[in-house]
């Protein structure tokens, strides 16, 4: 029988199901769209289309990660978070969506620096900074890997001239 992409999400979404992912489908589908490196709704698009044995023995692999108790967003590489893509991975906890509510309000109000402690990706400093374009922030962090992915994400995101980046714990060496 030859693998599609239709089959190929029903395989990976039954796998899902089966160890308890919430909402396998969905999951199966971000997981293959990244592997063939596809938006997840072109794959409705391409369900008729062969799926290479590569790309599926790829997508099993992120799945038994996911499994494992991995989070989707460290599988691919990424968190979108108030409408832009951060990179996330081990080195940082994930931007949660109810901490745009925090975003939403720090916005309601007047401001031209930020002080980000704890920075992780840098989501909270870097969204702040890209709505308010006069701000500018210091964005600490403990641990020098975090700082990695906050300055990569500053980069991505052309928001580096406006940010520094402290390695340090809390207020210590501000």
């Amino acid at each position: 029988m030859n693998l599609t992409v239709q089959t190929g999400l029903r395989d990976l979404s039954k796998t899902l199901a089966e160890r308890g992912i919430p909402d396998p489908a969905r999951e199966a589908r971000l997981v293959l769209a990244h592997v063939m490196l596809q938006e997840p709704w072109r794959l409705t698009v391409l369900a008729n289309d062969p799926l290479a044995a590569a790309d599926m023995e790829r997508a099993q692999g992120l799945v038994a990660r996911r499994v494992s108790g991995e989070p989707m967003s460290h599988l691919l590489g990424y968190r979108d978070f108030f409408g832009r893509r951060f990179a996330v991975d081990p080195r940082v906890l994930d931007p949660r969506p109810e901490t745009e509510t925090l975003i939403a309000s720090a916005l309601a109000e007047p401001f031209s620096r930020v002080l980000d402690l704890g920075t992780g990706s840098g989501a909270i400093a870097l969204t702040l900074l890209a709505e308010r374009l006069v701000a500018r922030s210091v964005a600490t962090d403990f641990d020098s890997g975090a700082l990695e992915v906050a300055r990569a994400n500053a980069k991505s995101l052309g928001l580096s001239e406006r940010v520094s980046f402290v390695q340090a714990d809390w207020f210590d060496g501000i």
